[in-house]
């Protein structure tokens, strides 16, 4: 599954203003880690610039950051779980969340995307860019290479109605966010200038789920403090996170958002442009965030969740009806064969439900021994 960071740790690299190694096989499954979703937080009173891509990437994308702005982006990391950071000082990144390599994939430098219409919602299809992957959701930069003018721009779900506030990007920025995809690995963007790119960098395969095209609501009218965000009425039992979004009704309007688990106590209250469009929460085994807005403007949706491992006693799957531990043709004390059905016999066959304390299986009878189909065999 992809897994959240309960107190997301600080990767921030020592080195600043040159690309540097980050190494965070501490912090993800070592080796088997594909991409990292970060939070990159300018702490300083004025703007300050920020990079990040995979380690060995030959993208030299590097974006500004206004005073206590923050933006969420996912980058892949290599078989060494290493990614690339450049950063200013009094900028910092913090580790949200991360990727198995069984779960989804990356590109080694950001691949565009860009649809070639502007002022009107588009298909964004990433199948060839995911090759043998089938993509459920996708992580994406937008960037304004324009000097002097903000620039807008918004995500959907294909086949959605949802048409927001632009997010506004200022002059020689960057942003990020999660989108999801529909079976044929397609989403929507919404550009409002020949001159923004869209940029793919990852993608999930496995444990997403989209809930709503849609997005549904979950504002809140109360300002200046964390408040909770129940949505267990929409997000099943054993979730590990939701895929949230914070959208805007006033243009181009920067204001304090914080996402975080229920009983979190780190606090990652800080200034978004207009919108925080898909951002990776995690979530309490009640499944409820946390949210602290600073205007009213800016109000919270849900779009999908992310599964969590099975709890003890949930069933698991075998690969068909029934499984056989072993077939084989036994002997007794003496040397004395025993005479099976046929030339090999089941040991013991079932469609087990584990629970705490015990495994049921069906042992069929064979040569004079008889197995008792309900007997419970002690784990």
């Amino acid at each position: 599954m992809p897994k959240f960071k309960a107190t997301p740790p600080d990767v921030t690299p020592v080195t600043k203003g040159s690309w540097t190694d980050v190494d965070v096989s501490t912090h993800v499954d070592a080796g088997s880690t594909s991409w990292v979703a970060l939070r990159i937080h300018n702490g300083n009173a004025s703007s300050a610039t920020a990079g990040v891509r995979k380690n060995g990437s030959t993208d030299t994308l590097t974006f500004t950051l206004n005073a206590d702005e923050q933006i969420v982006v996912g980058i892949g990391v290599d078989a060494s779980d290493i990614f690339e950071a450049n950063v200013a000082a009094g900028v910092t990144i913090e580790l949200l969340m991360y990727a198995l390599t069984s779960e989804g994939g990356h590109v080694t430098n950001a691949v565009d995307v860009t649809p070639g219409t502007i002022n009107a919602w588009q298909d964004v299809d990433i199948a060839t860019e995911t090759g043998g992957d089938t993509a459920t959701m996708a992580g994406v930069l937008v960037h304004n290479p324009l000097a002097g003018t903000d620039r807008g721009w918004k995500l959907r779900p294909n086949g959605s109605t949802d048409d927001f506030t632009l997010g506004a990007i200022y002059r020689l920025r960057v942003q990020g966010g999660f989108v999801s995809c529909d079976g044929s690995e397609v989403f929507e963007a919404y550009l409002n200038h020949a001159s923004l790119n869209l940029l793919l960098t990852v993608w999930l395969t496995a444990n997403y789920t989209t809930l709503f095209t849609n997005r549904k609501s979950y504002a809140t009218g109360t300002t200046g403090s964390y408040v909770d965000a129940d949505m267990s009425a929409d997000v099943p039992s054993g979730a590990a996170g939701v895929l949230a979004a914070v959208m805007t009704t006033a243009t181009f309007n920067a204001r304090q958002v914080a996402l975080r688990r229920d009983g979190a106590t780190h606090d990652p209250y800080a200034d978004v442009r207009t919108t925080f469009q898909g951002i990776p929460v995690e979530c309490s085994t009640a499944r409820v965030i946390e949210q602290k807005i600073e205007n009213t403007n800016k109000d919270l949706y849900l779009e999908g969740w992310f599964a969590a491992p099975a709890a003890s006693g949930a069933e698991i799957q075998p690969p068909g009806a029934g499984f056989g531990f072993a077939s084989v043709a036994p002997a007794v004390a003496g040397g004395a064969a025993v005479a099976p059905p046929g030339a090999a016999f089941v040991l013991a066959a079932f469609s087990p439900t584990i629970g705490a304390d015990v495994v049921q299986a069906q042992i069929p009878p064979f040569a004079g021994l008889v197995g008792n189909p309900g007997r419970l065999l002690k784990r």
